[in-house]
């Protein structure tokens, strides 16, 4: 889990008098190996042949579920605490162990581990629906620091008796190595932000295979525990290519595994550049082996908290990585995801995330159960489940007593929870999986031939490419699959041809659809087809901004710009007149822009020149509908549209105005922020997009961001974010061609919100007459399938 801010908003919370008692004293637990106990769940079987899990009566079983955060890896954003003072949880271990000792720090540790979950979390858990915990732990619960491969004599106390606990409320465990021996990331989960040296360290990995070795010989044949996930966020420096290195480690544990445990799933994670490259496990000799992934939809980069982001996630990037997964038939973990945010209707929306989860037979568990908000009671925004009802802050460890913080260790067992009321009032109902999901063939690609001259390339490793022409061949689609065209290495379609002396290539790009926030298309000059060959790139991103992209030498990095915002259909040109390089971007409510040129070297006789797609996915293609030539069309969207600039609109903080006689609002900069909105009712299910120009640029300093939202009213009031893009004004200033702005987003109430939000805009000095000016703002409304 990487995070992390919570809102101060708070919801009316609901205590059930069942769980205000029912602390589980576990003072007495003995240390070191003991007996196996009897399971109060019922035993899953894994059928590799359909990749499912089977109960005894033969039913598919999904698993839905919630992870056990901050039980046996400390979080400290989880905890409340200061997290300039305590980045991980290294800090907090060794802050205890300087003031009080080793000893003491590890029995104020036991103190805080029998009371952070207990019975009463784990009932509560039960009645939530859920029928799994995904349980995170740290390598040094088990191992000891001090033998490099010995265990801890107590190595099992606190797996046993977390699994016991669960075991007792019905809930399968999948227990999850959190932080490894020697830190697989630069990340706080892995217990010390900075550490990343499980990737070099042989040390470090034959001590984690000695722990998974260790941990499956003890639970193998365990009903409850039904999977290993073998290393959490495997991220590295967040910049590495991990993909040989993980599979080499994945074989050495899963090795190490079936030496003693034949049977129980083992999960081998995902990087940031996904899961797809392992392949089959079958063919590596893995068995009973399948994939986890985390999904965090507007979070952490992944596009903006919206109904627009989460319905491109659930209808565009989980099926087409569904469909790639399902040919290889493995089981598939979700092992963390939260939709978080109030602002797209979080109950709901978790219930859909995991209702989709369950219709593509994998398995999934939400972060977080349980976390502290020393304001007390659930945020409208949260990442828990469960939290303390009053207001409660855990001392601070740097400067409490040991006794003080003993005291609110055991306090945390006892004290008044508040409980999501959501699923209290609507329990996830059990998920079975009938098994007669057909194998997903993959789509067939289009195979017409390029025009003469032209030829369809897949440049670079996991690239594919496919070519459908219309017409004369003026007008076609390209569809590509691959990760990216940035970096020192690029995977992308090209459609292209040797470029002449003096050359161009002019292309309207009429739609472009990608399952990757960072897919791209665009015109490209490129010196070859090699994976790390120099270029210039001219582009659009799905959500309308217009890129130049350019890697000035063979094997070099790529720098970029932002240089347009705006709809499609859209014009993107580039081309080569000897050394020079130029490029130009047009809108049909504007025509061309003039030639910009490149700055840089010019390309060898031998480039190539054409139109270049990438889908920003491992699975899942982009598809690029464009057309040749400089006839760039109507760019106005299908649909009843509303004028919006007449009528009431409402505003906030000062400098914002509306121009009623020539349909514009004008925002005078003063550096604080302000916003309007103008609501349209009558509009019934469907899709809605927010259009209007932006101009005024020149007396404003390059700070500030402009933003465009739109928003409906969901219920009991709630307002629900369906689309929101900001606007650095740096990018702004910087853009060659500044047009139209749009966001466009589902529309799933009655009622329809337009804003136009400033922060932090100011004017140059000695320049009194600057301003922005929106002009011409309309609402598009179409009648087509929202959700």
């Amino acid at each position: 889990m990487r995070i992390m801010s919570t809102t101060s908003s708070i919801l009316t919370t609901l205590v059930p008098a069942t769980l205000v008692a029912g602390v589980v004293m576990v003072s007495s637990l003995a240390g070191g190996v003991c007996a196996q106990v009897g399971s109060g769940v019922m035993p899953l079987r894994y059928d590799d042949a359909t990749a499912r899990f089977v109960d005894e009566r033969g039913r598919g079983m999904i698993l839905r579920g919630v992870n056990l955060g901050n039980w046996f890896l400390l979080e400290p954003w989880m905890l409340g605490l200061d997290s300039s003072a305590y980045r991980d949880q290294h800090d907090i271990l060794m802050t205890l162990e300087s003031r009080f000792g080793a000893v003491a720090a590890e029995s104020l540790l036991d103190t805080y581990r029998a009371n952070w979950i207990t019975e009463r979390e784990l009932a509560q858990a039960k009645a939530f629906g859920f029928n799994v915990v995904r349980l995170p732990f740290h390598y040094s619960l088990v191992l000891d620091y001090e033998r490099p491969y010995g265990m801890r004599e107590d190595a099992f106390r606190w797996l046993d008796h977390a699994i016991k606990l669960c075991e007792d409320q019905g809930l399968y465990v999948i227990l999850d190595l959190h932080g490894a021996p020697g830190g697989q990331s630069h990340d706080m989960p892995s217990g010390r932000v900075g550490e990343n040296a499980l990737w070099t360290d042989e040390v470090a990995q034959r001590q984690m295979v000695a722990l998974w070795r260790a941990v499956a010989e003890r639970y193998a044949g365990r009903a409850s525990v039904v999977g290993y996930d073998l290393v959490n966020e495997p991220w590295g420096d967040f910049q590495q290519d991990l993909r040989e290195d993980i599979v080499r480690l994945v074989n050495r544990l899963h090795d190490a595994v079936r030496e003693v445990d034949p049977e129980t799933v083992i999960y081998a994670p995902g990087l940031l550049n996904g899961v797809l490259f392992y392949g089959d496990p079958r063919e590596r000799g893995w068995t009973n082996t399948g994939y986890t992934i985390h999904t965090y939809p507007g979070l952490f980069g992944n596009g903006e908290p919206t109904l627009a982001t989460h319905q491109q996630f659930l209808e565009k990037e989980m099926p087409a990585l569904a469909a790639a997964v399902a040919r290889v038939r493995v089981p598939v973990l979700v092992g963390e995801f939260n939709p978080v945010f109030a602002e797209v209707d979080r109950p709901a929306m978790l219930r859909r995330h995991f209702d989709v989860f369950a219709e593509l037979g994998w398995h999934a568990t939400v972060w977080s159960l349980r976390k502290i908000n020393p304001e007390g009671g659930l945020g409208a925004s949260d990442w828990c489940l469960l939290t303390n009802a009053e207001p409660f802050r855990l001392p601070d460890p740097a400067t409490a007593t040991a006794v003080e913080l003993d005291e609110a260790f055991e306090q945390l067992g006892r004290q008044r929870l508040a409980v999501d009321p959501y699923l209290v009032a609507e329990p996830l109902v059990a998920a079975y999986d009938d098994g007669n999901r057909e194998a997903v063939a993959e789509a067939a690609w289009p195979s017409d031939a390029a025009p003469a001259g032209w030829s369809m390339t897949a440049v670079g490793n996991g690239a594919k490419a496919g070519l459908g022409v219309d017409g004369e061949g003026k007008s076609f689609t390209v569809h590509a699959l691959g990760q990216d065209i940035w970096g020192g290495s690029d995977a992308f379609a090209y459609l292209s041809r040797p470029v002449a002396g003096l050359d161009e290539v002019s292309v309207v790009v009429e739609g472009f659809d990608s399952p990757g926030r960072y897919g791209k298309a665009g015109v490209m000059l490129r010196g070859s087809e090699g994976v790390d060959a120099a270029h210039v790139l001219v582009h659009i991103f799905r959500d309308g901004r217009v890129l130049l992209a350019q890697r000035d030498r063979d094997g070099g990095p790529t720098r970029e710009q932002v240089v347009g915002f705006g709809g499609m259909p859209v014009g993107l040109a580039v081309r080569r007149d000897g050394e020079r390089v130029s490029w130009r971007v047009g809108y049909p409510e504007t025509g061309w822009g003039a030639w910009q040129v490149v700055d840089g070297e010019g390309f060898a006789a031998d480039a190539r020149i054409g139109v270049a797609v990438s889908s920003n996915a491992e699975a899942g293609r982009a598809a690029l509908r464009a057309r040749f030539g400089d006839e760039l069309g109507s760019g106005a969207p299908a649909g009843e549209r509303v004028d919006l600039g007449s009528g009431s609109w409402g505003s906030w903080g000062e400098g914002f105005e509306f121009l009623s006689d020539s349909d514009s609002l004008v925002y005078r900069p003063d550096g604080g922020g302000a916003g309007m909105f103008r609501d349209v009712s009558g509009l019934g299910e469907g899709v809605v997009t927010l259009r209007m120009g932006l101009r005024g640029l020149e007396g404003l300093t390059g700070e500030g961001t402009v933003e465009l939202r739109l928003e409906s009213v969901g219920e009991e009031g709630r307002l629900l974010r369906i689309s929101s893009r900001n606007y650095a004004v740096s990018d702004l200033k910087a853009a060659a061609v500044v047009n139209q702005t749009w966001l466009t987003g589902p529309q799933r109430r009655d009622t329809v919100r337009a804003l136009v939000v400033v922060d932090g805009v100011t004017g140059v000095a000695g320049a009194p007459g600057a301003r922005l000016i929106f002009e011409n703002p309309e609402l598009v409304w179409s009648p087509a399938r929202g959700w």
